[in-house]
């Protein structure tokens, strides 16, 4: 007749030696070493880890069986993942920050979450401030000239192609600069989105035309102070070459204005070609831009260099 073993006789046939733990501890986790004498599987032995120089007390068992690891090692794990999260979360954070069109992440070493304060900056006017990162994932958080502009002009808290519009035309005539229409931020891309116009309206002295880009040429001469259209505006898929056309015009023939224009909000790209004259230029300049290319357009004929 047979006789099933006792449970105790079963579980002591199962039972490692300490030599044999050792070289199951060490196959499992090859930098760990054992310090104490082990037992048994459920009582507790002292092991080091030699890579990160730490000793724990552990149930022997869990290092073997069980898969776990010290809780160095664990800490680390956790730690790269962690990082690896809140690199991918801040990525994430600069991309919807960058679709918004209105600011530009600068710095955020110490972002957490959506709740942290991130370096931003307005892409318009340049402003740096410190804001919540989840106002700025929205657009939101720097009260910068423009953005105070655009607020007052509508009476509302949003910001639009339009409002920008209306703002540098209030920002131009308070003397504020534009660097975002220069010719360095058009070779790297750092202007705003869209198709772009160029266009000629009389300015309030005889013998001068206002010339420029604007996505809303109607509503920038509106809100400038512009006079008569002289010409049909001229019209460019990327603001990019309307930059690079405006500024090597100004460059090459662009007259400073007189003492009557000096407060005048469009007295920074004035002219006194004739249309037909102006027209014939813009062409020339067009055709140039088409064989040379940006940067080397940039560098001929505006003296820029990318």
């Amino acid at each position: 007749m047979d006789i099933a073993p006792a449970q105790g006789y079963a579980m002591s046939m199962k039972r490692l030696t300490h030599e044999q733990y050792a070289a199951a501890l060490k196959a499992a986790h090859p930098g760990y070493e054992l310090l104490s004498q082990y037992c048994s599987g459920r009582g507790k032995v002292m092991v080091r880890c030699t890579k990160h120089d730490c000793t724990y007390e552990v149930v022997a068992r869990s290092l073997t069986t069980s898969g776990q690891s010290l809780m160095c090692c664990g800490r680390l794990r956790q730690d790269a993942s962690r990082k690896a999260k809140s690199a991918q979360a801040l990525a994430t954070l600069a991309d919807r920050i960058k679709e918004k069109g209105r600011l530009e992440l600068v710095s955020a070493c110490d972002y957490k979450s959506i709740r942290s304060k991130v370096l931003c900056k307005c892409v318009y006017c340049g402003e740096q401030k410190t804001v919540a990162a989840d106002n700025a994932s929205q657009g939101q958080g720097i009260d910068c000239a423009c953005r105070l502009a655009a607020r007052v002009e509508s009476g509302k808290k949003n910001w639009s192609i339009d409002l920008i519009e209306k703002a540098v035309a209030a920002r131009d005539a308070a003397g504020w600069s534009n660097p975002y229409d220069s010719v360095e931020q058009a070779l790297k891309g750092d202007v705003l989105p869209g198709a772009c116009s160029l266009y000629l309206y009389k300015s309030p002295v005889e013998g001068l035309s206002k010339f420029g880009i604007s996505s809303n040429c109607e509503r920038r001469a509106k809100y400038g102070g512009y006079g008569e259209q002289l010409l049909p505006h001229r019209s460019y898929p990327s603001r990019v070459s309307a930059v690079l056309i405006e500024q090597a015009y100004k460059f090459s023939y662009g007259v400073r204005p007189p003492a009557e224009l000096s407060d005048w909000c469009g007295r920074t790209e004035l002219t006194d070609a004739t249309p037909e004259e102006f027209e014939e230029r813009i062409e020339e300049l067009e055709k140039a831009l088409c064989e040379l290319g940006p940067e080397a357009f940039a560098s001929e004929y505006t003296g820029c260099k990318a």
